[in-house]
């Protein structure tokens, strides 16, 4: 019998049965090698398993027996879009659009796709009519995004690189925006990290001179936020940063480092690097926590798995079932990945419920931080029952401890579970589940 999509999705995929589903599409290409359906019911599956080399060349597959279809073309495309290639994926989302006018999220992805790619061709443009940076220094305010903590150190990756590639000095500020400053604080980023550079924001030479975006002045930097996401001078992406004269320039919005690695110059340090790479690399020059939350974390590791291996799993609830219909089946498959070990496993979460549920599954193997964790759909990180800062202390020492883990399991679609495989010491032994990775993602809906 050959496999059918939707009966396919409804079996294996919706709840969290993806080994399985491996198995039961794997299966089906050996019996129906001429099935486009068997191909695309196995690419997805891996794509979900985090095996995306595997599922591209399974979709591949898919479109080369038929391509007609307008599902294996988008998911294919998506795919190609991880993989950096922004053009090809271009090419097969016009083709599922064509295949199938109906079929809304090929023109959506379509219209994103065509928005990044105008966005990286403009930065590689004036890239190269600026010529390396030089002169007088300049400096680049990075403002917080005002969401969770590892959300906020994804969009300071963002910010660092584009201070890298625009030749200005970074200067960080978790303001008022940001979800985990206590009160008696300006600027939250130093009460868990190193500075990124020498220079704060009152050394800044202001010099009476303009700022950019020209939303700014000396009088309204550190306000909660000026025009993020709507008005003049909103959205602002890393390219209209390029040959900026102003001294001072001013980051508040979101940008991907798979987006800019796209346009990073052939004679910089880190072109060539996967978004992966160089995540990483960004990390290791810039982001350095404070000496205290390495020496917690080191207690904790000795203190629970006395100084020997342990494997590691990120489990997301409360407010993540709003904004990820697939929590449910990643939270399980991650579950059944790690069911089975000699090894101690470390759980990484914010809610009591799922600690709970590992606790009844793997017992006297887990080991978890006292920690403040949610009982409800509301994010621990929105909640003002402790102090903001211990919250970000808590979420940085469990990161900290889990990059440690010789393996790792976590939720492809989690600020937490990316930030951890970024900075983790074993990164093959890392694993996100779903099928696409925040980190792989260019959200051209932001340009669009």
């Amino acid at each position: 019998m050959m496999l059918d999509y939707d009966a396919f999705r409804e079996s294996f995929l919706d709840p969290g049965r993806w080994l399985d589903g491996e198995a039961e599409s794997r299966e089906a290409t050996a019996r129906h090698p001429a099935d486009p359906q068997a191909w695309l019911c196995h690419g997805v599956v891996l794509a979900h398993l985090d095996r995306k080399d595997e599922a591209r060349l399974a979709l591949a597959r898919s479109v080369e027996l038929d391509g007609r279809r307008a599902r294996s073309r988008w998911w294919l495309g998506r795919l190609l879009e991880e993989a950096g290639d922004f053009d090809a994926a271009a090419a097969q989302f016009a083709a599922a659009a064509a295949a199938d006018p109906d079929y809304e999220a090929a023109r959506y992805a379509g219209r994103f796709n065509a928005a990044a790619r105008r966005e990286r061709d403009v930065a590689a443009a004036r890239l190269a009519a600026a010529g390396q940076p030089g002169g007088a220094d300049r400096y680049l305010v990075i403002r917080s995004w005002g969401s969770g903590f590892w959300s906020e150190i994804l969009h300071l990756l963002g910010g660092l690189l584009t201070a890298e590639l625009t030749g200005r000095i970074p200067v960080v500020w978790w303001g008022a925006n940001c979800l985990f400053r206590d009160p008696d604080r300006d600027n939250a980023f130093p009460d868990f990290f190193e500075p990124v550079s020498a220079v704060s924001l009152a050394d800044l030479p202001w010099r009476g001179g303009p700022l950019f975006p020209p939303k700014w002045h000396a009088g309204n930097l550190t306000a909660p936020e000026i025009a993020k996401r709507d008005g003049e001078w909103s959205r602002m992406p890393s390219s209209a940063f390029v040959d900026r004269p102003e001294v001072v320039a001013v980051y508040d919005h979101f940008n991907s480092t798979h987006l800019i690695r796209s346009w990073i110059p052939s004679g910089h340090r880190w072109h060539g690097m996967t978004t992966a790479e160089l995540n990483r690399a960004i990390l290791a020059r810039y982001v350095r926590p404070r000496a205290e939350f390495v020496g917690r974390a080191g207690n904790h590791i000795e203190a629970l798995f006395g100084g020997g291996a342990f494997d590691a799993v990120h489990l997301r609830g409360t407010d993540k079932a709003t904004e990820m219909p697939l929590l449910d089946a990643v939270n399980a498959q991650s579950l059944q990945l790690v069911r089975e070990g000699a090894r101690p496993l470390f759980v990484q979460t914010d809610s009591e419920a799922l600690l709970a549920r590992v606790r009844a599954m793997a017992g006297a193997r887990v080991r978890a931080i006292e920690c403040r964790r949610g009982t409800g759909e509301v994010g621990v990180h929105f909640e003002r029952a402790v102090s903001p800062r211990r919250l970000g202390e808590e979420v940085l020492v469990d990161a900290l401890v889990s990059r440690r883990a010789g393996r790792f399991v976590g939720n492809a679609w989690s600020s937490v579970s990316s930030a951890v495989r970024a900075w983790s010491e074993h990164p093959s032994g890392a694993t996100l589940l779903g099928p696409f990775d925040m980190t792989l993602d260019h959200y051209g809906e932001y340009f669009a």
